[in-house]
């Protein structure tokens, strides 16, 4: 249990810190960035909700994971985008994706989490219901960016 949360916990930290920055970036409309404001705001929750369950497991938060997660995160802005600086259509679409792929995970989590004999299913059941609504949301602005990068 102590590995599992701790490997959620340092992606769900990851992709929090994907979140503000694509927040600041100021790429992304009104209506992605009240996405992006949920996904920071539900992603700060998962993760305090992780950080609660391995306490009363006994365990403390993984801190070399999660600084491993945040190193992962800024490396993930080095992706190829077709440009040496600046963003393209593609950088949008490539964030969003990782973005939704880490609700997606996070949504897997929880769903996991409520199986278990040692966690009572509504203390994770709202987390894994925000996250799957939070891909539902952003869904729409990831096929719409696809729409403006991959094009010939």
């Amino acid at each position: 249990m102590r590995i599992f949360l701790g490997e959620r916990l340092t992606v769900m930290r990851a992709g929090h810190d994907l979140a503000l920055r694509m927040r600041r970036s100021g790429a992304y409309g009104p209506e992605v960035v009240a996405c992006l404001d949920a996904v920071v705001e539900e992603l700060d929750h998962g993760t305090a909700t992780a950080a609660s369950l391995m306490r009363q497991g006994g365990a403390g938060r993984p801190w070399v994971r999660v600084l491993a997660g945040a190193a992962a995160e800024r490396a993930g802005r080095l992706k190829m985008n077709g440009r040496i600086r600046g963003r393209s259509p593609l950088t949008d679409l490539e964030e969003l994706d990782a973005l939704i792929a880490t609700l997606r995970y996070a949504a897997g989590a929880w769903r996991a989490l409520e199986r278990s004999p040692a966690i009572a299913p509504e203390a994770v059941r709202p987390r894994a219901e925000a996250t799957e609504a939070l891909v539902a949301g952003i869904e729409p602005h990831r096929l719409d960016s696809a729409g403006r990068a991959l094009v010939l």
